[in-house]
């Protein structure tokens, strides 16, 4: 509640939360109610602390530059609409000016997406990794099956950003295999595509990455989660990212060989996987 007033009366303030009792209510209301930045649970450490910290200073940096340079951008298109038409050079000044600034916008946000990538490796160091090999793939996958620049583009943000719902979970959820979690902790962690959506969707330019993060867990037969949908009701950068980071996930956690590994998606192609994403990784197994 105390948080939920900062955020209403100074909204650029970022937010944290140091808690030793984090579950599921209180992450998803403090991401819906107070927008919380990050949580921490207590023991903490004092130098992941100090680094949760500065991380949010630079988010908080980041934030404020972007606010500067999009409010600099406003006003020299005011200043364009006043410009004599007959003055080209004055115009073609400023219009460099103008594209030097959202230079500088499109760097704050490939910043941006750096920080979530750092805070998602300070949480858990194999976060990170993972979701640049994913990304890698992806990228792979993305240029066999010949997509639009777009698409592309989008699907590479979300697939580093698949698993930034995690963060709001307690980390001692990841450091357990999925054999021996309970129903409830299973559960739990099966809302980190929603909170992942959640967490993307306030930001406005990342907002249909944020659709496609949703839906990396379902299944192509619709036995996925969280929403249940089933083959092309499935966001195509979400089929995608699926296969991905299951055969990361088989390589680097199950320890399988790339053959197994590849089997296994061969064989549950058409249930759990798209047919055409997991043919798409076959063909082009030499570059994995």
């Amino acid at each position: 509640d105390f948080l939920e007033k900062v955020k209403e009366a100074w909204p650029d303030t970022v937010r944290m939360v140091l808690t030793g009792h984090a579950d599921l209510e209180v992450a998803m209301a403090a991401i819906n109610k107070g927008n919380v930045y990050r949580f921490i649970n207590k023991p903490w450490d004092d130098a992941d602390l100090k680094l949760a910290i500065k991380n949010a200073l630079t988010h908080y940096r980041l934030i404020a530059e972007n606010k500067e340079l999009l409010a600099l951008t406003q006003q020299q298109n005011l200043l364009l609409m006043d410009f004599n038409q007959n003055l080209e050079e004055k115009v073609q000044r400023r219009t460099e000016e103008i594209l030097g600034l959202l230079q500088r916008l499109e760097s704050s946000f490939r910043q941006l997406i750096r920080v979530f990538i750092e805070l998602m490796e300070l949480f858990n160091p194999s976060l990170g990794g993972h979701a640049k090999r994913v990304n890698q793939i992806c990228q792979k996958l993305i240029q066999h099956i010949g997509l639009e620049e777009d698409q592309s583009q989008r699907i590479e943000q979300a697939a580093l950003l698949h698993d930034i719902g995690l963060i709001g979970l307690p980390r001692n959820l990841l450091e357990k295999k999925e054999g021996i979690l309970s129903k409830a902790e299973l559960a739990l962690i099966q809302q980190h595509p929603t909170l992942g959506h959640m967490i993307l969707s306030k930001i406005d330019d990342l907002q249909r990455a944020a659709e496609i993060v949703r839906a990396h867990h379902e299944n192509f037969d619709g036995s996925g989660f969280p929403d249940g949908l089933r083959g092309e009701r499935i966001p195509f950068g979400g089929r995608v990212i699926r296969v991905a980071n299951d055969y990361d996930n088989l390589i680097h956690q199950r320890q399988l060989s790339r053959v197994d590994a590849l089997e296994y998606l061969r064989r549950k192609s058409g249930s759990d996987y798209d047919p055409r994403v997991v043919i798409s990784l076959l063909n082009i197994y030499d570059q994995l």
